[in-house]
């Protein structure tokens, strides 16, 4: 995660079928989190949450924002043929399950 913030209305632009976002002196791709796991529409996406993976940043939109944590990840097994989108598991604090986002995959 290189930075966190909270766009203001209309910084979110679309050209060339793709969702872009102006960050200082780059334009970056934009990826809504919500639409990509098949979630159904609702909740308020309010942050966007700047990751770099393998040299590339992307602006990941994102519903809310959890507090950093120390965790022990296990990774996942994945199923033949099935999407890549997650590289692991953790279980936090108060015994709630949580899965590692593959930030390469998502590109």
């Amino acid at each position: 995660v290189i930075e966190v913030l909270e766009p203001e209305e209309g910084a979110i632009v679309t050209s060339l079928a793709r969702e872009w976002i102006q960050l200082r002196d780059e334009l970056l791709p934009v990826i809504r989190l919500r639409e990509r796991f098949g979630c159904p529409p609702g909740g308020e996406e309010t942050f966007v949450v700047v990751v770099e993976a393998a040299g590339r940043r992307t602006a990941l939109v994102v519903d809310a924002l959890g507090t950093q944590q120390d965790i022990v990840v296990k990774t996942l097994d994945v199923v033949r043929g099935s999407a890549v989108l997650f590289s692991g598991a953790t279980v936090l604090g108060d015994g709630t399950p949580a899965l590692i986002v593959d930030i390469g995959s998502l590109a």
